[in-house]
């Protein structure tokens, strides 16, 4: 008699007591994975998974928390009886990430670049016969011949020039590489100022 008033008392209180269900959506209506909650600040929900929850009636705090740090507090009131209460948080979808922006170089970055690059070949190309003249010319010195006294000479200074231009040229394309200029304006870009001047000469 005793068992049986006991069974009926709990089946009383556990049809008085309410239940919810925590959602955490965005605006339309999908659920969020990874979503948590902490209840009353005291009872912690590490994984929304659509399950009833059980608690007293009365007011109550939820807080909903996304993986992405976003949160919402949510005051309802239960009420007795009241069973799979939806409590759902609506979260704004984020929007997708922008695309990686890659700047738009400036073209004369490469023109200067590889003018630097193959002056630099030809450098050495020149520096390498200079110094194979004057290898010879100190084998017959001092009765070397003036014609290959000059071509010695003339290598060198081809050398010298051509190393100049390439520093020069390698120098200026890496401040066109590094410097943003070939953004549009009214007028072009100041790549196709630049080129459009330099015609006009």
């Amino acid at each position: 008699m005793i068992r049986r008033e006991c069974v009926a008392l709990g089946e009383a209180v556990a049809a008085m007591t309410p239940s919810v269900v925590l959602v955490a959506e965005d605006s339309e209506g999908r659920a969020f994975e990874g979503a948590r909650a902490t209840i009353d600040g005291q009872r912690t929900i590490p994984l929304l998974d659509w399950r009833p929850l059980e608690l007293d009636p009365g007011p109550h705090r939820f807080e909903l928390l996304l993986p992405d740090g976003r949160s919402q507090t949510l005051t309802p009131t239960l009420r007795s009886t009241e069973k799979n209460r939806r409590i759902a948080a609506n979260f704004r979808s984020l929007p997708p990430p922008a695309p990686a922006s890659h700047p738009n170089r400036n073209p004369l970055a490469y023109i200067f670049g590889g003018v630097g690059v193959v002056a630099l070949g030809a450098w050495g190309v020149y520096a390498l016969d200079g110094r194979n003249k004057q290898s010879e010319l100190e084998n017959c010195a001092p009765h070397c011949q003036t014609s290959d006294v000059h071509s010695m000479r003339k290598s060198y200074l081809i050398a010298d020039l051509l190393l100049g231009v390439s520093l020069v040229s390698l120098g200026t394309g890496s401040y066109f590489f590094f410097s943003q200029t070939d953004e549009p304006t009214p007028r072009g870009s100041a790549s196709t100022r630049w080129v459009g001047a330099s015609g006009r000469f």
